[in-house]
């Protein structure tokens, strides 16, 4: 897998992953990474508990399509593809 994470990234998604966090406040400017990080982690935790649901909200449909679903999209080309199963297909 190609998958990087920036140093920030990477304390905020250890952070998220060993159970010593509830909450993980996760800002920045635009184009900073945080889309990256938040689906990478929930990808990560949904793989690990896996009858856990996750849910992803934007502001609006067009918010997600825009910037969500091809970030999502890049990280399953990177990968991920074989451990993620489609909702729509069921493959």
């Amino acid at each position: 897998m190609k998958l990087e994470l920036t140093p920030r990234q990477s304390k905020a998604f250890h952070a998220a992953i060993d159970g010593s966090n509830r909450i993980i406040v996760f800002g920045g400017a635009i184009r900073g990474g945080k889309t990256y990080w938040l689906l990478l982690t929930i990808t990560y935790l949904a793989l690990e508990y896996e009858k856990s649901r996750w849910v992803i909200i934007r502001k609006s449909l067009p918010d997600l399509k825009r910037t969500t679903f091809p970030s999502y999209a890049s990280i399953l080309a990177d990968g991920l593809t074989e451990y993620v199963q489609s909702i729509v297909t069921g493959k």
